[in-house]
């Protein structure tokens, strides 16, 4: 599934928790013995992250927004 921000390069694997951002093409290196991470941020989710993870994209863009929202008071 993709997660992260709108347009980001990011995913998320439920069934592990494994949780994988800014995976753009500039930070991974193909070769022919495989795909290299050189810049990913890799995660293991934990029960928050996971939880918010696996919400559907609009209201995982509704949260962050209520977030920002609330953090600029």
């Amino acid at each position: 599934m993709i997660a992260g921000r709108r347009d980001s390069v990011s995913y998320f694997r439920a069934s592990d928790g494994a949780a994988a951002f800014d995976a753009h093409g500039e930070n991974v290196i193909a070769s022919a013995t495989g795909l290299a991470p050189i810049d990913l941020f890799v995660v293991h989710a934990d029960e928050d992250l996971h939880a918010f993870l696996s919400m559907p994209a609009e209201d995982r863009f509704a949260e962050v927004g209520n977030w920002i929202s609330l953090s600029s008071k």
